[in-house]
């Protein structure tokens, strides 16, 4: 083909490109446009979101990351209370006093709060005087701006290692409209920076890798792996295996600029916690006993306040509370059968009773999820959320079934064939860039199958396997020969096209509200297949 013909093809291709963002920026942002609760009093959709935009309120209205004003808050006219969400903690604050937190890590919220003070100082809207207003022009500047950077990222990813038209097309076609990415634009959530950062982190290292680009770059790849990671804790597995490719085929330089990249984001995530909550931790990582004060043992009763109050006196509590035998003190049941809380009023201070064999366990209270009204415990959780008790079951309905990667997206089968096309390339870099990937998706989805009784919920109320949804990008870069493969048979194409088909469905079913069933969960559900 001559080099004329290659050109119009080229610029073809781009309009084509062009036109698919467009139509995917514009199909994102009308429903930006019109997103509202399910009750019709907020653009929140979700618990989920719902418990960011109360710390984003919290920051910039109130000054604190405590969101009592927020969950407490009820509309003027139906007094329902519109703010509300299951995704909050409950624990001491530097005033000594006990408050709700959402239980998110704070580093992404602070930062929004960032885009709302701007927001709020140019026009003196607030986001509990004009919700709507600001709501969903926050999740313009946040949500479909960075979609549009992410949507130029991958297109320039698949313009360069695609190989024919059709491959290329149908990658840029899954890149703009047929991922379960393109819901959660119109929602505050970590998913979305998630996979726009892990864009970010793929297209550097393979511009490093490429020598294409000074190893200086390694710097921002290690600010994009961090941040993914930050959004998305099992991240961290890719966020090692870049720094590894980048040792591997670029040295120490381009591995200290990545090593630096992410020591900036890890001393924001933890010093935004630390600053939120007092503890380095995240707050979802709270939900047990601290450390241990004192062993009572051969006591089958639960001990009384008579036993405790001499414990808390003598014992190392790790904190510089004055207890003495004047300090006011009960001992309270909790929704946990075989855990006490023992509770001193004035200083509100909480600490454990766990029942150990014949014995108990005092220790410091660090079950952040247990207080009044909690909905995460096992008597208070509904549906999805009570767990699938099968591992099996699990692995099955979060591959094929009714939360599926491959049923909800089947275009991902493609992402296999590619990985293997890939493995057998003749670049050293690319080789070890297709394994880097296979290995992080199988560690992370091992992971999530490996998790307790009450983290196996396919992600709660969604449309997806949401925690896997930081893959996409590095999906999309595998499945490219697979893409091209298929372009020279016509059943291919069909079949590739078939596939994209299904996966478009999918994010068309799911566009009102990313909270929701995938089509498949509530199809099998209307037939009572389900037992939940």
């Amino acid at each position: 083909m001559s080099e004329l013909a290659q050109l119009k093809e080229r610029q073809l291709r781009r309009m084509i490109y062009l036109l698919l963002t467009v139509i995917a920026t514009t199909m994102i942002c009308g429903r930006i446009a019109v997103v509202r609760s399910s009750t019709g009093e907020v653009p929140f959709l979700s618990a989920n979101d719902r418990s960011r935009w109360c710390t984003i309120s919290s920051l910039v209205d109130d000054g604190t990351y405590a969101i009592d004003r927020q969950v407490d808050y009820r509309e003027p006219v139906r007094k329902r209370r519109v703010w509300y969400t299951i995704d909050m903690v409950r624990h001491r604050g530097e005033d000594g006093q006990q408050h709700y937190y959402s239980s998110k890590p704070p580093l992404y919220p602070t930062m929004l709060a960032g885009v709302y003070a701007a927001f709020k100082t140019l026009t003196g809207a607030s986001l509990f005087g004009e919700p709507f207003m600001v709501g969903r022009w926050l999740l313009v500047l946040t949500n479909a701006l960075p979609m549009v950077v992410y949507f130029a990222i991958m297109l320039g990813l698949i313009e360069r290692y695609g190989k024919t038209n059709f491959g290329r097309l149908l990658a840029a076609s899954v890149v703009t409209c047929g991922t379960l990415l393109v819901p959660f634009a119109i929602s505050l959530s970590n998913h979305l920076p998630a996979a726009i950062s892990s864009a970010v982190a793929l297209v550097c290292v393979l511009a490093i890798c490429d020598r294409r680009s000074s190893p200086a770059l390694g710097f921002v790849a290690g600010l994009a792996g961090g941040f993914a990671a930050a959004n998305e804790l099992p991240a961290l597995s890719m966020a090692c295996l870049w720094g590894a490719l980048l040792l591997w085929s670029s040295g120490l330089r381009a591995t200290s600029m990545y090593a630096l990249g992410l020591m900036v984001v890890a001393v924001a995530f933890f010093g935004t916690n630390y600053y939120a909550h007092g503890s380095l931790r995240p707050p979802y990582t709270h939900r047990g006993s601290g450390p241990e004060i004192a062993r009572i043992e051969s006591v089958s009763d639960a001990p009384d306040v008579a036993t405790i109050r001499p414990l808390l006196i003598q014992g190392d509590r790790g904190d510089d509370l004055t207890i003495d035998e004047e300090t006011a003190m009960e001992i309270r049941e909790t929704t946990k059968p075989d855990l006490l809380e023992v509770w001193l009023p004035d200083s509100q201070m909480r600490y454990a009773i766990n029942r150990d064999g014949a014995g108990w366990i005092l220790a410091q209270w660090d079950d952040w999820y247990e207080y009044p009204g909690t909905y995460w415990q096992p008597k208070y959780r509904a549906g999805v959320d009570k767990g699938e008790r099968s591992r099996g079951l699990y692995a099955f309905h979060a591959t094929f079934g009714h939360h599926g990667i491959f049923s909800l997206t089947p275009i991902w089968l493609l992402s296999i064939v590619g990985c293997l096309c890939w493995l057998r390339s003749e670049t050293v870099c690319y080789r070890n860039l297709a394994a880097a990937i296979a290995i992080a998706t199988l560690v992370c989805f091992a992971f999530y199958i490996a998790r307790p009784l009450i983290d196996r919920n396919y992600g709660g109320v969604s449309c997806a396997f949401r925690w896997m949804l930081w893959f996409i990008p590095l999906w999309i870069w595998l499945l490219l020969p697979a893409a091209d493969w298929i372009s020279n048979h016509p059943v291919g194409r069909v079949l590739g096209c078939g596939m994209l088909a299904v996966g478009l469905f999918s994010v068309v079913s799911s566009l009102e509200n990313p909270w929701q069933h995938p089509w498949i969960y509530q199809y099998w559900d209307y037939l009572g297949w389900l037992s939940y």
